[in-house]
């Protein structure tokens, strides 16, 4: 059998709420792989500076539950190839929706269509979350 190899990820993440309706997520993220990473990005290493502006807004439903619609924007800068990497960020579009039971859980469903690059072809991305405290 062929050993295990590991990929790592590390990344810092920070959001600014600029208005009530607006805030702006910021990370960094460094990542380092296996050879299938590397043939994959072209490099052992990939790091970038993602940013992602957001505009939602909560409506209350009663008994501590809110329904939140949100859209946002995403420009993703990889400084693994230095300054090329800023003139050509990858970028993409996205909207959601999270409804949030205070008590009991949190649901959240998002899509993101990324825009076709020089090396990806254009894609779309969804996520469901769900999330349930533990007490």
């Amino acid at each position: 059998t062929a050993a295990t190899e590991q990929d790592s990820k590390a990344s810092a993440y920070v959001t600014l709420q600029a208005t009530p309706l607006i805030s702006l997520d910021a990370r960094t993220q460094w990542q380092a792989g296996n050879a299938e990473f590397a043939a994959a990005n072209g490099a052992a290493e990939k790091s970038a500076v993602i940013l992602a502006p957001k505009i939602d807004h909560s409506f209350a439903l009663g008994d501590g539950k809110t329904i939140s619609p949100f859209v946002t924007y995403k420009r993703e800068f990889d400084m693994s190839t230095g300054a090329g990497g800023l003139t050509a960020p990858e970028r993409s579009a996205g909207a959601g929706i999270t409804y949030k039971d205070s008590d009991a859980y949190t649901l959240s469903v998002t899509t993101d269509v990324d825009a076709a690059t020089s090396t990806a072809p254009q894609s779309v991305n969804s996520k469901f979350k769900l999330s349930v405290p533990i007490n």
